[in-house]
């Protein structure tokens, strides 16, 4: 799946043919199955399922999958919680992708987050308050996870301005 997700090699060096790449309708396809086929897998097939969704988020993301904030937005919606993990889990690739990059490269993810942070807010509480169940840990694990990856980059610049400000004294 990485190696065929994108045509960065259209050709190969020894025989100068054109290296296979998925089409773009079944990337289409893809894009629009993988969190409903994560919700409904386990753990071993669903780790696949992650990295798989990690590179069409790297490679898609937002310009050719824009419906994929509307999904996980759909996923945690709801009032299953087998489709907040997976989606969460997805959605943690995307922050991830966007956590060590320069602010006005973020601006994608700040977008996101302005509509999905108070839902996480909500869905966190709603487990913390209601529910000690071994899943409901490992869901606000990766709601705290998310958070703190998606803050990691304001702690590097809040870091990188106080140590300029050191320079002027």
């Amino acid at each position: 799946m990485n190696t065929y997700w994108t045509d960065y090699n259209e050709y190969n060096d020894s025989t100068l043919s054109k290296l296979y790449v998925i089409a773009e309708t079944d990337k289409e396809c893809l894009r629009y199955l993988i969190l409903d086929a994560m919700i409904r897998t386990k753990d071993p097939l669903r780790c696949q399922w992650i990295t798989t969704a990690g590179t069409m988020i790297k490679n898609d993301f937002p310009l050719k999958w824009p419906q994929f904030m509307n999904q996980i937005h759909q996923c945690l919606s709801t009032d299953n919680v087998n489709a907040w993990e997976s989606s969460l889990l997805v959605f943690y690739a995307l922050v991830q992708h966007y956590e060590y990059k320069k602010v006005e490269d973020r601006t994608a993810i700040d977008d996101i987050m302005i509509v999905i942070l108070p839902l996480l807010l909500q869905r966190f509480m709603q487990l913390f308050t209601a529910n000690d169940s071994d899943q409901s840990a490992i869901i606000q694990k990766q709601i705290l996870k998310i958070f703190h990856a998606y803050t990691q980059v304001f702690h590097i610049e809040k870091r990188h301005i106080l140590r300029s400000d050191r320079s002027l004294f």
